[in-house]
């Protein structure tokens, strides 16, 4: 062979070398990220699955004598305290709003 074509194949051979790493790092970028995002769903569904759908709050016995009332005693009654209440409680708050203030004083005295 010829010196020309064997320096014409080297230098094939120096600029193909490079480009298939490249290629095949590329492809093991892709797999990785794949495999990750596939763990990842799988870990954010076991949690999601695990967790429960409603808060379980603390017994309310013994409620009357604990005023004042919220995590920073921001509420000096029972109603102040169900009123100020929203997000997960917005039902249970819109039912007592809806009561009679009958009705709200007679739960207000069994709790």
């Amino acid at each position: 062979m010829k010196l020309k074509t064997k320096v014409l194949a080297l230098s094939l051979l120096t600029l193909l070398l490079p480009w298939s790493a490249w290629k095949l790092l590329q492809e093991l970028e892709r797999y990785l990220r794949e495999t990750q995002e596939t763990a990842l769903l799988a870990s954010a569904r076991m949690v999601a699955a695990s967790m429960p759908l409603e808060f379980r709050t603390a017994p309310l016995w013994g409620l009357g004598q604990t005023a004042p009332y919220l995590h920073d005693g921001s509420a000096d009654t029972i109603d102040q305290a169900i009123r100020a209440h929203n997000g997960e409680a917005f039902n249970a708050r819109a039912g007592y709003i809806q009561l009679s203030p009958e009705d709200q004083a007679a739960l207000q005295a069994f709790l």
